[in-house]
C-alpha cells in the first residue's frame, strides 16, 4: 500500500515535528507500506527513501491552476496524474499517528479510477 502525506507551506517547525512522528509511527507500525509519498512542502530532513513530490502554484502554472485553487483534491489529482503511485492509496496527514501494529492492506484507502467516463 501506498501512503500519500498532504503537506502545506507555511507550518511552523513544531508542525514540521508532528511529519516527522507521524512517520515514525508508520516505520515503527504500519504493515504493507509500499512507498510513502509526501506532496506539497517537502522538509530537508526527510529521507531519501521518500518519494519527494514540492508543489507550490509554480509547479501548477502550467496546467491553469492558480494558487487560490491549490487545495487538498487539486495536490490528489495532481500526484495521480504526475507519479506512479500505486491504483490504491492511503491519504494521511502530518496528524495522523499509529500506536499500535496497523496493517494498511485492511485500512480504509483511495483508489485511482482507471479508465471509464470522468
Amino acid at each position: 500500500m501506498d501512503i500519500l502525506y498532504l503537506v502545506g507551506e507555511g507550518y511552523s517547525k513544531c508542525n514540521y515535528n508532528e511529519l516527522r512522528y507521524s512517520l515514525r509511527s508508520i516505520e515503527k507500525y504500519g504493515k504493507n507500506v509500499d512507498r510513502v509519498y509526501v506532496v506539497g512542502y517537502c522538509p530537508e530532513w526527510l529521507s531519501d527513501e521518500i518519494i519527494k513530490i514540492p508543489l507550490d502554484s509554480q509547479s501548477l502554472k502550467h496546467s491553469g491552476i492558480t494558487e487560490k485553487h491549490i487545495n487538498f483534491i487539486t495536490s490528489i489529482l495532481y500526484v495521480v496524474d504526475n507519479t506512479d503511485i500505486g491504483n490504491e492509496f492511503l491519504i494521511s496527514m502530518d496528524d495522523h499517528f499509529y500506536i499500535r501494529e496497523t496493517d494498511f492492506n485492511n485500512y480504509p484507502i483511495y483508489a485511482k479510477i482507471v479508465g471509464g467516463d470522468t
